[in-house]
């Protein structure tokens, strides 16, 4: 069978065979016959809207460069009607057999004779089916202005999807030039990544559209869209025509995104010192939508939510959203669609620098949001949590056969990927990194590379700029350890002379449960710069060996890793935690720098080297806390121990929640519920932030309070006491804190919100509340809802997560609920795994036990999901993870009684709180005797 054919062909070449650039192919990768490469497609579709289907014509010019009787596409979900070879000055023969492949979703046509060596033309008629499943050529319905249902269809074609729309050679080394005709209803129009060439009607219901050719790039990023569109239009300052197309009636929701993306492509040719390569450039938002966004040259395509923001009434988070999700594609049009990676195993070397990159770009466009502190906490911390388990992966993953690319679209790749980036940038300076990435762009345009051609290039840029004097450490030496391991360091001090100002550091893997290694694992090494501060100023070392010795100030504070630079974590013995405590009272730490010391504590807390209590104390020292980032890490900690807290039925959780209030209060009070005149965008943030942590923890008052507003606004939508910051909050504690039978009023009044509201985020704040309902039927509702016909499948996961993540009853309930569910969730989520990944997470995550993770584990052997492996593994990590925290935390400081009395006593409670000496002496202890 074809099957093995295409095998033995890949075999053959995999010995070391060339492909299209020249470059050798690696032994273990699923590759198409490299013997027949394309170098252009003329493309023509005819889309039926009602029969939702399309018919193909394509000639696709290839290159046979050795001798061999068949040609292999890729192909899926399409069925061929003919097809014919014509070689260059010869003649025309079809072939006699055309044998699909499912598996490997290939087309191989034989053909009687050999193929004479040299160009010629491939023509293939094929019929295609305008599916709803988020993937390929597919159909999105939403609502138009009069309330009625309209169909649009587009393209996503990332990562293997352009074989459903017409067969091709779907690897992204494998680059041409793509000339596209579309034939679709009169009515409606039509676009694709170059501007229009002709357009008009070759019938009364039908309408033509041929499109310039595209440069030379890989299938991946070829797109088009039929519909319905108003646009809103802007120049960059070179001239580029930016557009930003909306459904009917939305234009105004256009403007920021539009204003962005001219301000970053201005920005991008600037600093890239390369020109954007075309005419003009589409952004375009799609009603249905599996990812945020999609980078395809020169038409780019969001979700709605990721586009389309009513400026004046949007939350700073949201405008802070469409800003990054914007300033990620369009840096993509350089780093990804002009130099594109030769293989997916370098998926990372798109996404991790476009992380990077767009809040690089963001940053400087609005540098008062301060994103570089929010990266720690949310990229970088969101990159450890995951990085911590022994279920991840190396930034760079074998990727032998192309669909196993879904499971690594994912946090390591991008968050992980851009706080290596960012750690690059640290240790080069702001001008060799500049320099040697454009070196690297303008070498590389319109080909393929791999993660060495950009270590390279710096290299090449930092030896420039050192001159004649020597590099300590070149960036392909230190980053070989962060790309292709799996994992970070954790940097903890060996041994101290603190009279003589030396302490030796020592570095080891860092594992989010501190299970034991072996060996082998005990011996892994990275090489980093390492950035002390001190009340002095802030040291370079470069840590290279297990052990590193530094000088310091004799007896004082040091913190290691100054600035977060370094994605890793550093652990401190409590008496240099106390002397640390009196560097966050007089704010001689960066906002940086208490996050991470933040962040480090509560990870070396779960693994089991420092005993939560002692953590609480050091949260109890930011009561007086003004930064918006330090704050969501006080929230992201004292959340996260919310359900493990309840789940172990701690007995004094009642004096947790105090804590929290007393925490919280003075801050609460400085911001209040309503925005002051002078304020700034993380201002707003903030409260909303501090509005969350009351919802979480109420008291009578805030109860009263949110009551007053949400009546008020569900009265009346235009009522401006209810900002989109914080409805979700208010959302969540209307439904909690009523109870079963009022709870059913605030159920329905909440489905009147969300039927009347105009735009996607005002929907979503219902969907992301709505299963906080105080009784199993209420919940029991926000389930059903999540599935039923009002809720798109992009947006399934929202509500699921709102009940699982209302307390331990929601999350049993969740697992109930998904395992009787299971068959057509996956029938539904099919085409779209990472929604599947979503569910899969917002239905097991919030557990914290080794029995929850046993029944977990043995469900999906039950009924395994291939895509989501990686996922489940992970998940079930991190349940048995939290179950030895929890352990551990009950064997710990909290276990004692009034812990939580005497910290709010000691530390919080205005009326008893004293001056405490600067000293590496802990009162708590003396208290807890």
């Amino acid at each position: 069978g074809l099957g093995d054919v295409y095998k033995r062909q890949v075999s053959t070449q995999s010995t070391g065979g060339q492909n299209p650039n020249g470059m050798a192919t690696s032994p273990d990768k699923v590759l198409l016959p490299a013997a027949v490469t394309p170098s252009r497609y003329e493309i023509s579709l005819d889309a039926d809207f009602s029969a939702f289907t399309f018919a193909g014509d394509e000639t696709i010019t290839v290159e046979v460069s050795e001798a061999t009787s068949e040609i292999s596409l890729h192909v899926l979900e399409i069925s061929i009607s003919e097809a014919s070879y014509t070689p260059e000055g010869g003649d025309e023969a079809a072939p006699e057999l055309i044998i699909f492949n499912p598996k490997l979703q290939t087309v191989t046509f034989k053909f009687e004779n050999e193929l004479a060596v040299g160009a010629g033309k491939l023509r293939i008629k094929f019929d295609g089916l305008l599916n709803n499943k988020m993937a390929g050529f597919y159909r999105s319905n939403y609502t138009d202005m009069n309330g009625e249902t309209q169909i649009m269809a587009s393209t996503q074609f990332e990562a293997l999807d352009a074989r459903r729309a017409f067969p091709c050679w779907d690897e992204p080394a494998v680059k041409a030039i793509f000339s596209v005709e579309l034939v679709v209803p009169a009515s409606l129009v039509a676009l694709s990544n170059m501007p229009e060439l002709e357009a008009g009607c070759i019938s009364p219901t039908k309408r033509r559209y041929k499109f310039a050719d595209t440069p030379k790039m890989s299938s991946y990023l070829l797109a088009w869209c039929v519909g319905d569109f108003d646009f809103l239009q802007q120049q960059t300052c070179r001239g580029v025509v930016v557009r930003v197309y909306t459904p009917p009636g939305c234009m105004d929701q256009g403007r920021f995104a539009l204003d962005v993306a001219c301000r970053s492509l201005d920005f991008y040719e600037d600093y890239f010192g390369i020109e954007y390569p075309l005419a003009k450039l589409d952004m375009i938002a799609i009603p249905e939508f599996a990812a945020g966004a999609m980078e395809n040259w020169g038409l780019v395509t969001y979700r709605t939510v990721d586009l389309l923001i009513d400026a004046a009434t949007a939350s700073s988070s949201q405008k802070q959203r469409v800003c990054s999700v914007v300033t990620h594609e369009l840096a993509h049009q350089w780093f990804g669609n002009l130099v594109t990676m030769e293989w997916w195993d370098d998926l990372w070397l798109n996404e991790g620098f476009a992380a990077w990159m767009q809040n690089f770009a963001a940053d400087h466009l609005f540098p008062e949001w301060k994103l570089w502190e929010q990266f720690i906490h949310t990229d970088q911390g969101s990159a450890l949590k995951l990085d911590a388990l022994r279920s991840s992966h190396p930034i760079q993953v074998p990727i032998k056969h192309a669909s196993e690319v879904e499971q690594v679209f994912d946090l390591i790749s991008y968050n992980k990927g851009a706080s290596v980036i960012r750690m690059i940038h640290a240790m080069l300076g702001p001008e060799p990194f500049q320099k040697g990435l454009s070196a690297y762009l303008k070498k590389h345009a319109y080909s393929n590379t791999a993660t060495s051609d950009l270590w390279a290039a710096w290299d090449e840029a930092q030896k420039d700029a050192a001159g004649d004097a020597e590099v300590p450490v070149t960036v392909s030496e230190a980053m070989s350890g962060w790309t292709t391991q799996m994992g970070f360091p954790l940097i903890s001090v060996k041994e101290e002379d603190p009279m003589q100002g030396k302490v030796t550091l020592e570095q080891s893997w860092f594992i989010a449960d501190g299970s034991d290694k072996t060996e082998e694992e005990a011996a892994k090494l990275w090489c980093f710069p390492l950035f002390v501060a001190t009340a002095e100023g802030v040291q370079t070392v470069y840590f290279k060996e297990k052990t590193l010795t530094i000088d310091v100030p004799p007896g004082s504070w040091y913190k290691l890793n100054a600035g977060q630079h370094v994605p890793c974590r550093a652990f401190y013995a409590p008496g240099q935690l106390q002397l640390l405590k009196s560097a966050v009272q007089s704010k001689a730490l960066s906002a940086e720098d208490r996050v991470g010391l933040l962040s480090d504590c509560m990870a070396c807390s779960k693994a089991g080297m420092l005993d939560l209590g002692d953590l609480m104390e050091l949260l109890a020292e930011f009561s007086e806390e003004e930064n918006y980032t330090v704050w969501a890490t006080i929230e992201s900690q004292l959340m996260g121990l919310t359900p493990l807290l309840q789940n172990a039925q701690y007995s004094q959780y009642p004096g947790f929640a105090n804590f929290v209030r007393a925490l919280t209060g003075p801050a609460a009070q400085k911001y209040g519920w309503d925005q002051k005149p002078d304020e700034g965008h993380v201002d707003k943030m903030l409260r909303a932030l501090l509005i969350r942590l009351q919802a979480k923890f109420p008291s009578p008052e805030i109860f009263q309070e949110a009551a007053k507003r949400f009546g008020a606004f569900v009265a009346d939508p235009s009522y401006p006491g209810l900002p989109a910051e914080y409805r979700v909050p208010v959302y969540s504690i209307m439904l909690r804190e009523s109870g079963p039978q009022a709870g059913q009023k605030v159920f329905a009044d909440l489905m009147t919100i969300f039927k009347r509201s105009s735009t996607h985020p005002e929907r979503l704040q219902v969907l992301k509340s709505l299963g906080y309902g105080a009784s199993k039927e209420l919940k029991d509702r926000a389930l059903g809802f999540a599935v039923s016909a009002d809720v798109k499948l992009q947006d399934i996961m929202y509500a699921i997560y709102s009940v699982s993540g209302s307390g331990p009853a929601g999350a049993q309930l969740c697992w109930t609920w998904f395992r009787t569910n299971f068959e057509d969730l996956k029938l539904r989520a099919s085409a779209s795994m990472g929604i599947m990944g979503h569910v899969v997470r917002a239905c097991t995550d919030m557990f914290v036990s080794n029995e929850r993770a046993g029944e977990v584990e043995a469900f999906f052997k039950e009924h395994p999901l291939p895509a989501c492996e990686r996922k489940i593994a992970q998940v079930l990590e991190g349940i048995r993870s939290n179950s030895s925290f929890v352990e551990a935390m009950m064997g710990g400081k909290l276990s004692q009684d009034g812990f939580f009395d005497l910290l709010v006593g000691l530390y919080l409670d205005k009326a008893t709180t004293r001056e405490r000496a600067e000293s590496a002496h802990n009162e708590m202890d003396d208290l807890l005797g």
